[in-house]
């Protein structure tokens, strides 16, 4: 994924396409972003946080081993 904050000079900007993109349909989105995140990191928050909100999406009774394993297998997606 690639994700760019930029404040634009001009109507004109040049993005420039991952290889791993070439030949693939992509989405190319133009959002305003909110001031007040311009300086909040992206990822935020502990392992704990996701845990709780694992714990708590409806999906059935999970034990702590397998919370664990759905959060690393999600943070593994960002590496």
């Amino acid at each position: 994924m690639l994700r760019e904050i930029i404040t634009p000079q001009t109507q004109d900007y040049m993005v420039k396409i991952p290889l791993e993109y070439l030949n693939t349909k992509v989405e190319i989105l133009v959002l305003p972003f909110p001031e007040n995140q311009a300086n909040t990191p992206l990822h935020q928050g502990k392992t704990s946080d996701l845990r709780q909100l694992l714990r708590n999406y409806p999906v059935g009774n999970r034990s702590s081993f397998e919370i664990d394993q759905q959060i690393n297998l999600l943070r593994d997606e960002w590496k």
